[in-house]
This record gives C-alpha cells, sequence and structure tokens, in this order.
C-alpha cells in the first residue's frame, strides 16, 4: 500500500508531540476506501492488536482480581483478631472493610471514565493507576487497626477505579463489534483465574513457617505485581490512533476505517450535552441493572465463597481448595459464551443463560440446610459453583453491551462508567448479605440471591425484547439500514439513522 493512500487524519499535529499526555482534538474521519484493505491485512492487524493489548488488559484484570478480592481468604488465614485488629464477633467491621473497596471504587470510576476520553494517551492513566493499587494493597499487609484496614481498601479502589474503564473504552475504540465480547472476556476471564490463584496461596499459606502472619503475606504477594506491571503497561499499551508509535501508517489508516465502519468517529472533545442523556437512556440503565444484581451477587461470593464452604463442612486449608472448582469452571463457561456471543452477534442470550444458573445455584443454597451429611454438603457445593459460573459470564457480556448500545465514544466515555459505579455501589452491600450471627444457613442472605438473581434474570430479557421492538420500529420507518453508510453517531449517537441495538 503507498503512502498517498494514508489519510492526512492520521498524521500527528506537532503540537500533539509537544503536549505529551495532554489532550488532542483532531476528527478520524478516513479519507480511503475500505475495499483497499485486504482481509488478510485485517486479520494481521488484529493479531498485531490482541498482541498488544489483550495480555496487558488480562494481567491488570488479574492483579486487581487477586488483590480486590482476596478477603474472603484473608479472613480464613487469621485478619480478625489480629494484633490491633479487635475481635468481630457480628461481621460488622469485616463487612466495612468489604464495602470500603465498593465506596471508592462507586466514587472515582465516573472521574476516570471523562478523564481517559480526553487523554490522547491512555497508558498513562492505567499505570498510575497500577502503581496506586499496588502500592496500597502491600501496605495493607503490615496494618495494625481496623482504621489504616479501611483507609488502604479505599486507596487500593481509588487506584482500580483509574484503570477499569481505561481499558474498557481502549479495547472498544480498537476492536470491531464482532471482535468485542470474546476480547472483553478474555480481559474479564482472569477474574475467575485469579479465584485459583488466591486459593492455591492461601492454601499454601496456611503450612507456612514464617514468623510474618499468613494473611499479611497474602496481602503482600498479591500486592507486589501490579507495581512492576506499571512500568509493562507503560511500556506496552498503544496511544490513541493518532499518536500511536506501535502501528504503520497503513495500518493507523484500518484502525481509521473499522471505526468508521460503526459510526462516525470522534475527536476527544467532551460532548456534555449529549453525555449527560446517559442519566436516563434505557438501552444503559436497563443493563446497568441487571449489571447491580449480578456484581452484588459476584461479590457476596468472592468475599464468603471460603467461608461459606468451610462451614459445609470441609476444613481450613481444604476450604480454600474446593473454591478452585467454581473459578476454573466459571473461566472455561466466560470464554465459551463469549466466543458463541462473538459468531452469532447476539448478547442477550448469553446473559440470560448466565442469570439462570445463577437463579437454579441461588435456590439450591437457600433451599439446602448446610449440615455434615454428604448429599447436603454436595448440594450447596454444586449449588455454590452454579452461582459462581453465572455471575461471571454475565460481567463481560453486560459491560460489552452497553458499550455496543450507547451509539458512539462520548455517550461511552459516560455510559460505562455510569453502568460499572453503579454496580460497585449495589456491590457495598455484599459484606453485610451473609453477618456471622446467621452462619451456617445464611437464609436472609441466600433468599436476597436469589431475589436479585431472578430481578437480573427478568429485567435481561425485557431489555432484549425492548431491543426488539425498536429496531423493529426504526426498520418500518427507514427500511432496512443500508450496511454501505455509516450511521451519524457522532451527532445523534444511538438516535442515528441507520443505528441499531445489539441483542
Amino acid at each position: 500500500m503507498s503512502q498517498a493512500l494514508v489519510p492526512s487524519a492520521i498524521l500527528v499535529d506537532p503540537d500533539v508531540k509537544e503536549k505529551g499526555i495532554e489532550f488532542a482534538e483532531q476528527e478520524l474521519a478516513p479519507d480511503i476506501e475500505d475495499s483497499q484493505f485486504t482481509a488478510e491485512f485485517e486479520k494481521k492487524f488484529v493479531r498485531k492488536l490482541d498482541r498488544l493489548l489483550i495480555p496487558a488488559a488480562m494481567l491488570l484484570y488479574l492483579f486487581s482480581a487477586l488483590d480486590r478480592g482476596n478477603l474472603g481468604n484473608i479472613r480464613l488465614l487469621g485478619l480478625i483478631g489480629a494484633r490491633g485488629l479487635s475481635a468481630d464477633p457480628d461481621g460488622q467491621k469485616y463487612a466495612l472493610l468489604v464495602a470500603m473497596f465498593y465506596i471508592g471504587y462507586a466514587s472515582f470510576i465516573i472521574p476516570s471514565g471523562l478523564l481517559s476520553k480526553r487523554l490522547s494517551r491512555p497508558y498513562v492513566q492505567v499505570s498510575i493507576s497500577a502503581f496506586i493499587w499496588g502500592t496500597a494493597a502491600v501496605c495493607s499487609g503490615a496494618v495494625n487497626t481496623w482504621a489504616q484496614a479501611y483507609g488502604l481498601r479505599f486507596l487500593l479502589a481509588v487506584g482500580e477505579a483509574g484503570y477499569q474503564p481505561t481499558v474498557g473504552l481502549m479495547l472498544a475504540k480498537w476492536y470491531s463489534r464482532d471482535e468485542l465480547a470474546l476480547r472483553f472476556s478474555f480481559f474479564y476471564s482472569t477474574g475467575a483465574f485469579a479465584g485459583i490463584v488466591n486459593g492455591l496461596i492461601a492454601y499454601g499459606l496456611n503450612f507456612s513457617k514464617s514468623t510474618v502472619a499468613p494473611w499479611r503475606l497474602l496481602y503482600i504477594i498479591d500486592g507486589c505485581p501490579p507495581i512492576a506491571l506499571a512500568f509493562y503497561s507503560w511500556w506496552t499499551l498503544p496511544a490513541d490512533i493518532n499518536n500511536s508509535k506501535r502501528f504503520n501508517p497503513e495500518e493507523k489508516a484500518l484502525a481509521l476505517v473499522r471505526l468508521h465502519r460503526r459510526g462516525t468517529p470522534e475527536n476527544h472533545q467532551i460532548r456534555w450535552r449529549q453525555m449527560i442523556t446517559v442519566l436516563w437512556s434505557w438501552p444503559i440503565l436497563l443493563p446497568a441493572i441487571t449489571n447491580m444484581c449480578g456484581l452484588l451477587v459476584n461479590a457476596v461470593v468472592s468475599v464468603f465463597l471460603p467461608t461459606l464452604i468451610n462451614e459445609a463442612g470441609y476444613s481450613g486449608a481444604l476450604a480454600q481448595i474446593y473454591t478452585l472448582p467454581g473459578y476454573g469452571s466459571a473461566f472455561i463457561m466466560m470464554l465459551l459464551c463469549a466466543y458463541l456471543s462473538d459468531k452469532t452477534g447476539r448478547r442477550g442470550p448469553f446473559v440470560i443463560f448466565g442469570f439462570a444458573l445463577m437463579t437454579i445455584g441461588c435456590a439450591m443454597v437457600a433451599a439446602i440446610t448446610p449440615t455434615l451429611e454428604a448429599s447436603h454438603r454436595n448440594g450447596r457445593f454444586a449449588g455454590l459453583t452454579l452461582v459462581s459460573i453465572g455471575s461471571l459470564i454475565i460481567i463481560p457480556l453486560n459491560q460489552v453491551w452497553v458499550a455496543e448500545n450507547s451509539g458512539n465514544e462520548n455517550r461511552r466515555s459516560a455510559g460505562l462508567p455510569l453502568f460499572m459505579a453503579l454496580g460497585q455501589a449495589a456491590a457495598a452491600a455484599s459484606g453485610y448479605m451473609f453477618p456471622a450471627n446467621q452462619a451456617p444457613a445464611y437464609k436472609a442472605g441466600s433468599y436476597a440471591c436469589l431475589g436479585l438473581s431472578v430481578c437480573g434474570l427478568a429485567v435481561s430479557i425485557s431489555y432484549v425484547v425492548i431491543c426488539l421492538l425498536v429496531n423493529a420500529h426504526r426498520d418500518r420507518k427507514e427500511g432496512k439500514p443500508d450496511l454501505s453508510v455509516a450511521p451519524d453517531t457522532a451527532t445523534y449517537a444511538d438516535k442515528a439513522k441507520g443505528f441499531r441495538y445489539r441483542w
């Protein structure tokens, strides 16, 4: 391909070079034809994207999930009642420790998403965030009071809130709609793998002979890698299309064409009047409700699974190992459902399937009284496994659903963080769902999780039906969309002529 075919929009403005991580204002409208790129060239480009983005994204989520999700293991390893950390007979101190993460996360994720929209080099935000949360996690291994534990848990959340919407927006910008679900699931699948890793590390620490308490060691072990990952992310993640040094001019031109296929590309300018509409936009709020239901149940599983398994009759060290089947199965099912979702171009059926598994699993946990009898113990364990699988299937697909149906990058940069913030705000209640004085049956919490699963299932079905009805109405009004013409999403977002909601 000759240099003449490269659109002028991708030539970097000298001012942008001087601005470093400051804001770029260039329009991204390609002036070349889609047909000038072969399918083989595009496949090579996507493989290069995968090498640059996916390993870093997966490692980021793996280590953030390790640090966020290790409280259940740390509790079993002796956090409560340790030196300076007084006993917690009613579970309220532990519940507040759990809640502090979600309060911090929900508070900072929307400003983080807006900032990432403006930055031409979003990897800077990702790297700084990883350094902050890694440092907070390591320091948590030295706490001697509940106040210190609360403060560092909040700081951990601030760091994690800084990277997740940024990575999500990067994936949504670089990948097409038919590639997105699998990439988001690769990103989130390491959350399931993190449960396996924490379980194995915690199992080994049960036999530690170190003078440092095992729960402190787990904090330190989980916290060190993100600090190193901060430097790796700075080195490997690309800047935006105009400013990236990772791609040659032909690849940048193709990236712009791929953006143009799903709508008119945009610059880094924030359009506040358009962005504010996400607050009452049903394509964002309905999946946000399902995400709140799914994420709250997932958070309950994350912070209480080792305890629930232990109280079902498995010993302390063995309880850590028995957390692995649920996470391992969820890892496989998450990737399988994402692959099928991309192949079929459908999100709703797989989200509904995830909620159906959650509903069955929660019903089993609520109905079966925990006893040492093998059938009761195994039935309750099977229910917990189904809940783990179902909740982890829906998380990436829900996020992809919002990203696609937001309409454009401007609304996406507000809609995705709002979607995440509402989910994390709901998850703040997870620490209070299974209070210690209701052990070991936890009937109230179990039925609450069942109700949340049923609610998520009903809203997901409703969302699919509404998308189908709105698409059918637009087909009658506009005719079938012309796939060769990109909708003017930059101006009209999801209301643009030719735009259809993904269901």
